[in-house]
């Protein structure tokens, strides 16, 4: 997380159907909350939450991005609708199992990963921009 963080010069941000309380905590838990100071983004404080892109589109906002160079990590189908949605184009789905495809492939756009993250307390704290 070090290494993208410096490559993009602090340009990530934290997109999450969850609310910021429960986001920050389970950052904090993992040792990642100081990469996303004041960039945690949670569907709670959006007119609509996720698969809407709302949330994904504030962040780019914020980030002076556009939508459609923002690369999207998600952990749900719900995540990757939201990412393709704000972006329309492929979005990118990490899984805790190694099931292949990743269930959401039927979407467009979607590619699924497997076992990237593992078992461990990542999966459910939202998206990645």
């Amino acid at each position: 997380m070090q290494a993208i963080h410096t490559v993009y010069g602090g340009g990530i941000a934290r997109a999450s159907g969850m609310d910021c309380i429960k986001v920050e905590l389970q950052l904090q838990k993992i040792g990642l909350i100081e990469y996303f100071d004041g960039l945690i983004f949670s569907g709670h404080e959006m007119p609509r939450s996720k698969p809407w892109p709302d949330v994904y589109l504030v962040a780019a906002a914020v980030l002076q991005a556009k939508p459609a160079r923002c690369a999207v990590v998600e952990d749900t189908v719900t995540g990757v609708r939201a990412g393709v949605a704000a972006q329309g184009r492929p979005g990118v789905r990490l899984r805790s199992c190694d099931l292949w495809p990743c269930g959401c492939a039927g979407f467009a756009g979607c590619r699924g990963v497997g076992h990237v993250y593992g078992s461990g307390p990542v999966g459910g704290a939202g998206g990645v921009m």
